[in-house]
C-alpha cells in the first residue's frame, strides 16, 4: 500500500482527487488542509510515498501576507520536510492559470 500525501485536502480539486483515489485499495491517503499545522504536514511527509500539493490562496480577497504563507512559505516547508525525510517522494505541483500574471498577489507568490 503506498501512502499518498494530499495538501490542501479540504479544496475542490483535492476533495475529487481524495475521493477517486479512495477507491483503489492500493492507496492511503494522508490529508493536510488548514486544520492542520506545519508540525502535522513534517509527520505525514515523513510516512508519505507521494505529495499531490494543491494547497493554496487562490482568492483575490486575501491579503498579500496570506498569499505567501499559503502559498510560497508552504511550498518551502513542504520541500525542506521532504529534504530532511531523506525520502525520495515524488511531488507533484499544481497552480492555475492566473500563475503568469504579475499584477496580483496570487501571481506574486
Amino acid at each position: 500500500m503506498r501512502n499518498i500525501l494530499v495538501t490542501g485536502a479540504k479544496g475542490f480539486i483535492a476533495k475529487n482527487l481524495i475521493k477517486r483515489l479512495g477507491e483503489n485499495s492500493l492507496f492511503n491517503i494522508l490529508e493536510f488542509s488548514r486544520d492542520n499545522n506545519l508540525v502535522d504536514l513534517t509527520n505525514l511527509v515523513k510516512r508519505a510515498d507521494f505529495i499531490f500539493h494543491l494547497a493554496g490562496e487562490v482568492k483575490p480577497q486575501s491579503t498579500r501576507n496570506e498569499f505567501e504563507k499559503s502559498n510560497s512559505h508552504l511550498t518551502k516547508f513542504l520541500i525542506n520536510a521532504v529534504v530532511s525525510s531523506k525520502k525520495k517522494i515524488q511531488i507533484l505541483l499544481a497552480s492555475s492559470i492566473h500563475s503568469d500574471i504579475s499584477d496580483n498577489h496570487y501571481g506574486k507568490t
